[in-house]
């Protein structure tokens, strides 16, 4: 990640990770998205985290640096730009993530684990 955010960044769309009464969650559980767009994930905890992408193919991004999102806390992330895999290579269009809260050792739920379905 880049120098601290501050900012609301320029974003298509745009995640929360927030403290919820010493649990933490994804506001948006199912973000549905189109190709070509772009989000950004704001860390409202009080400490870091760690997003984790087990398919590389989400956002071009990831296949230059790895699957790993690092976001300090209180700050928004970089921008990505939403890729997907093409249409027939992938089984479906889901591609579920989770977020690591370094401050408690653990997990953010979402009612079911977070995901990003590309609208085709």
């Amino acid at each position: 990640m880049s120098a601290k955010r501050d900012r609301e960044p320029v974003a298509d769309y745009k995640v929360i990770i927030k403290d919820s009464g010493g649990v933490f969650v994804v506001e948006t559980r199912k973000l549905h998205a189109q190709k070509e767009k772009s989000v950004a994930f704001y860390n409202g905890t009080k400490g870091g985290i760690l997003i984790f992408f087990p398919e590389l193919d989400l956002f071009s991004q990831l296949k230059k640096r790895g699957n790993v999102v690092p976001v300090s806390s209180l700050t928004w992330s970089d921008v990505y730009n939403i890729k997907g895999a093409l249409q027939g290579t992938k089984k479906d269009n889901h591609y579920p993530y989770a977020v690591f809260c370094e401050f408690t050792g653990e997990f953010a739920i979402a009612n079911s684990n977070p995901e990003i379905i590309i609208d085709l």
